[in-house]
Formats: C-alpha cells, sequence, structure tokens
C-alpha cells in the first residue's frame, strides 16, 4: 500500500470544515495518532515526541470549560441576559460582556451592527468573517461590497437603509463555520436584536441564518426565494430567505436566481 499524498491547503481547508459540520470539534486522546502508521512505527513515534517535547512552545492558555461546552446555566444565563437589556445599546453592552462563548476570546472585534437602526429592512446573516471581525462590523470586505451592490440593484443604500446583524457575532478561528454550540449559545442574543430593532421587514441571508432562524430541518437551496412567518419575542413578521454575498462569490451561478429573489424583495418593501 503505498503512502497517500500529503493535503494541499485548500483540501485541508475542506475536511476541517467537514469536521466542523459534524461536530467533531474535540480529539479522542490527548495526542493524536497517527492510524495510517505500523504497529511497529507506533511507539517509535511517541517516544520521538516525548523526546522533543520539553523544545515545543508552550501551549495557548485553555478556555475555560464553561465557554466550550455550555451546561444548562450558561443557555439559561444568555437568554437572562439578553431579555434584561431594554434597548440595542444595552444589548450590546451585555454581548461584549457576556463570556460564555470561546469565540469571543479568539476575536478582535465584536461585530454586533451594521447600517442603520431605524432602517426599514433588517439583514440577519450567518457568523462573522475575519473582515468583520477586523472592523466590527456586520457584512465588510468584499461581501460588503457585493452586498451594496446587491442592494443598490434594487434601490436601496446598504448603510442608510439596511440595518445588519449576524447570528454569530464573533468570527470562528480560520474562518469556518460556528459549531451548533455556538449558535444554540448566542441565539437568545440575535432573536432579541431582531426584537429590539423592530423592523418592518426581514432578510435572512445564507444556509447558516436561515437554519437557525427559519428551519433547522432544510438547507439554504430549498428555503431561499420563499417568506416565512416567524416570530422573535414580541416581534411578528415575515422573513426572506436569500443567499448571502460570501456563497454569491464562490458560486456566481446563483446569482440569477438571487435576482429574482431581489426582485421579491423590492416588490415586498413597495407594497408595505
Amino acid at each position: 500500500m503505498t503512502n497517500a499524498a500529503p493535503l494541499t491547503a485548500n483540501e485541508l481547508d475542506a475536511l476541517l470544515r467537514f469536521y466542523a459540520d459534524v461536530g467533531a470539534d474535540e480529539a479522542l486522546g490527548d495526542e493524536p495518532i497517527d492510524r495510517f502508521a505500523t504497529k511497529n512505527e507506533r511507539p517509535r513515534q511517541r517516544s520521538l515526541k516525548a523526546k522533543t517535547a520539553q523544545a515545543a512552545p508552550p501551549a495557548t492558555p485553555a478556555v475555560p470549560k464553561s465557554a466550550v461546552i455550555p451546561d444548562q446555566g450558561v443557555a439559561e444565563s444568555a437568554g437572562r441576559l439578553a431579555a434584561q437589556a431594554a434597548n440595542l445599546d444595552q444589548l450590546r453592552e451585555v454581548l461584549a460582556g457576556f463570556d460564555g462563548c470561546n469565540l469571543k476570546a479568539t476575536s478582535r472585534h465584536l461585530a454586533f451592527e451594521g447600517g442603520d437602526r431605524q432602517a426599514d429592512l433588517m439583514i440577519v446573516g450567518g457568523a462573522a468573517t475575519r473582515d468583520d471581525d477586523a472592523r466590527g462590523s456586520p457584512f465588510s470586505g468584499p461581501d460588503g461590497v457585493l452586498l451594496k451592490n446587491m442592494m443598490a440593484a434594487i434601490g436601496l443604500d446598504s448603510q442608510t437603509q439596511t440595518y445588519q446583524a449576524l447570528c454569530v457575532p464573533w468570527a470562528p478561528p480560520g474562518g469556518g463555520p460556528p459549531t451548533p454550540i455556538h449558535l444554540s449559545i448566542l441565539k437568545p442574543f440575535v432573536m432579541r436584536q431582531i426584537e429590539l430593532a423592530a423592523p418592518r421587514h426581514l432578510l435572512i441571508m445564507g444556509n447558516i441564518a436561515a437554519k437557525h432562524l427559519v428551519d433547522p430541518k432544510q438547507m439554504i437551496l430549498r428555503l431561499r426565494g420563499q417568506k416565512f412567518d416567524v416570530s422573535f419575542g414580541q416581534w411578528n413578521g415575515s422573513a426572506l430567505v436569500m443567499h448571502e454575498p460570501s456563497y454569491l462569490r464562490d458560486q456566481p451561478s446563483a446569482k440569477r436566481a438571487t435576482w429574482h429573489d431581489l426582485l421579491a424583495l423590492k416588490k415586498q418593501l413597495t407594497l408595505s
């Protein structure tokens, strides 16, 4: 049996994304094991590792366990804190001080909101990107440019006529997707943000946000282009689901369907 070729950077990235999608975010042991090595090779590898252990750089301090695997107390705390916020400023302050999600420890900024709070249209995306993390605002960088162009195509200014938020306002390491744990912890905050913003229209962008806020059993390809009745606290209304800018940059062929979705959004905004 020949040795497998080393993974390319893209292949490794795809593999890590797969592990995150299935929730495999912890190693089963303290040390990785090369399961392709023969039985005679494994003791030698462990021996070599033991000899060089002292020369290895110090490990990054571990994040408290409660921030990684939430118990019932962490989940209840998130819901209680979100409910206590009387306005968006208070909600932002509460979220900035919340230590129940380990993504905060590896992020530079909280990407809490963008655009105008008073806008009729609120856009909710999935997780913060590296650009969002650097700027501290949703839909930054290339995603923000594309969103601006999409809104401009139907006569809207993305900065003054939309209010933007994210289900996960801290960027997952490596640009990967958030885990179900992250989404579960942070859901009370984004629900309260929608409730406090009280938009006339809600646009859910991307697979993560659509599954999280509309229908966890369906993928974006089945949900996009449709309106759904949703309720977040005291806010009740309809939400239109659409592809997010990052998906459209990776899959340009989806822009045709998204154009029809934009026209549906424009009609909805015009009629109400």
